[in-house]
């Protein structure tokens, strides 16, 4: 099971954080691509269920939505890029 590392609000071992390559420069999300590398190294993901940060959330509606769609539309290709290497990830978005 793949629990993904997202947002800036996750705390992770350093050890696995270098074992993993650091922070992912190929794609915008980052933490997302790091939580994957983290799980082919075999680290996990752990819910920690008590407020360790505060973060902020979209104020209306419409807001959220083209957040998580422009989230949607860059995990997809994080995926790809760590799962199948795509050859040029400087090709997105694709036209």
């Amino acid at each position: 099971m793949f629990s993904a590392a997202a947002g800036t609000n996750f705390l992770m071992r350093a050890k696995a954080f270098m074992e993993a390559g650091g922070s992912p420069t190929y794609t915008l999300t980052e933490d997302f691509a790091l939580g994957m590398e983290m799980k082919k190294y075999g680290w996990q993901c752990r819910y920690v269920q008590e407020y360790l940060a505060i973060g902020e959330a979209p104020d209306e509606i419409r807001n959220c939505f083209q957040q998580r769609s422009r989230w949607t539309k860059v995990t997809s290709y994080s995926t790809m890029i760590v799962y199948f290497r795509a050859p040029d990830p400087a090709a997105w978005p694709p036209s």
